[in-house]
């Protein structure tokens, strides 16, 4: 079992929303898929060559996208040597997690440019 990363800012429900990809759909460029949800949240696979520009210096990023969504964000220590993914769970409010998801998403796709 992979460890996590755990840090809190707040926040109890979660889920994805089919406006960034619904549950299960590969968003492309975007660089994450929804792999799971559930009351307490949702859970990405991001991309591993993306995870530098997802967490940022020192974690700077991940911390940025906490503070200003209100969402608690677990970031598995690894990536999955099968899917090059590594797992991304977020647990906040609905509007929350939809808004984190979407600061990933768009830090993802300018991994890209």
């Amino acid at each position: 079992m992979k460890r996590s990363h755990d840090s809190m800012v707040g926040g109890h429900v979660g889920a994805g929303h089919a406006g960034y990809g619904g549950y299960g759909g590969w968003l492309g460029e975007a660089g994450f898929q929804v792999v799971g949800m559930s009351p307490a949240g949702c859970t990405l696979a991001v991309r591993g060559d993306a995870m530098g520009t997802v967490i940022g210096k020192g974690g700077m990023n991940v911390r940025h996208i906490m503070m200003t969504t209100g969402c608690r964000i677990k970031v598995a220590d690894d990536d999955d040597p099968a899917t090059n993914t590594r797992s991304v769970e977020i647990h906040g409010a609905y509007e929350q997690c939809q808004a984190a998801q979407h600061m990933i998403q768009v830090r993802c796709r300018a991994d890209n440019l």
